[in-house]
């Protein structure tokens, strides 16, 4: 029996390997594989979602073992009930937690085989996403958004995971080098030896550079973070003499020239790292960043600001009449209680 972990990193496609794990029960079912999700609700619903998580991951030492022995039992069932022997967990969320998670890896390994699986990108790719996606789109960090530079000084320290990861359990530990143009779902397959259906599209796809500057004025209006959903649901009256030069505001947040220094202040971890694995994830072919024209991310934003303001007058347009059909409803009651009896 394996225990398979697909941990992460975020922005290395694991949502398209979760989906595609999602969408094939049947078919990964006749490979013997069951995928149980991105969570450890196999021990107890109080274990689901992410506050499900933040318990799990807060248990002690001892207890983390005793997850493991009952994790196994789980399994076991399960093996016993459907004759699959291998399970999937997935969930780019766990490469935060090495050492938290070390003495249940360290129990698991002793009843059954154990795989981590760590999807690792080149840092000169992957930090303009990460911010993109966790101060930009999802504003993670509270305060004001903070520029390119500022983010990403905090952010590159995720690589230190990697280390962390190797240290507590080498022998688990499958890195694979996410490369650009990687066809992850295939890869992942491959490593596992089974076949999965490439996904029609790619599931969280890079918002274009406009869109995401108006999420960054919507979302700096907020002290604590903004989940994307906010901005989705909420088109809040913004006062437009609040509004920031643009000019200015495209460089803070799309100016990745400082990419190479920020990495190359690293330059031991990442030495390590390559020592550890064997491999250089900064050895890729390079995409060339450059700060978007001024001029078309202006015409690119006016398009989006049509839009939601067509959005915003007919939703405003059916709160009327809702509001109108309340108030003669209102008046009507007020009439037939005024009368005598």
């Amino acid at each position: 029996m394996e225990a398979i972990f697909h941990v992460g990193m975020g922005k290395t496609g694991t949502s398209s390997i979760q989906a595609v794990l999602d969408a094939n029960e049947e078919h990964l079912a006749r490979l013997g594989v069951q995928y149980l999700g991105l969570w450890f609700k196999i021990l107890s619903p109080a274990f689901q979602g992410y506050d499900g998580q933040d318990r799990f991951f807060a248990s002690s030492p001892e207890e983390m073992q005793q997850h493991a022995v009952n994790y196994h039992a789980a399994l076991k069932e399960l093996a016993d009930n459907t004759g699959n022997d291998r399970f999937i967990i997935s969930n780019e969320s766990i490469y935060g937690y090495p050492l938290q998670f070390s003495p249940f890896l360290a129990q698991l390994k002793t009843m059954c085989d154990v795989k981590v699986v760590i999807y690792a990108r080149d840092p000169h790719s992957w930090l303009p996403s990460a911010y993109n996606q966790w101060a930009l789109y999802h504003k993670t960090m509270p305060g004001k958004i903070p520029t390119y530079r500022d983010a990403t000084k905090a952010m590159i320290a995720t690589y230190s995971g990697l280390r962390a990861w190797a240290r507590e359990h080498r022998d688990l530990v499958e890195l694979r080098h996410f490369k650009r143009g990687m066809e992850v779902v295939s890869d992942f397959s491959d490593l596992l030896g089974l076949y999965l259906p490439p996904p029609e599209k790619n599931t969280l796809e890079r918002k274009d550079p406009a869109e995401n500057v108006l999420r960054a004025v919507f979302n700096g209006l907020h002290e604590g973070p903004v989940l994307p959903v906010e901005f989705d649901r909420v088109m809040a009256a913004l006062d437009l003499t609040a509004s920031p030069d643009l000019q200015t505001l495209s460089d803070d947040l799309f100016d990745y020239s400082n990419t190479d220094d920020i990495i190359d202040g690293q330059s031991v971890l990442f030495d390590q790292i390559a020592e550890i694995y064997g491999t250089d994830i900064r050895k890729d072919a390079r995409k060339a960043h450059k700060i978007p024209d001024v001029a078309e991310l202006r015409n690119r934003m006016i398009e989006h600001l049509v839009t939601l303001s067509l959005s915003q007058a007919q939703r405003i347009t059916e709160l009327e009449t809702s509001v109108s059909a309340m108030q003669r409803d209102l008046a009507k009651l007020r009439q037939l209680s005024s009368k005598p009896a």
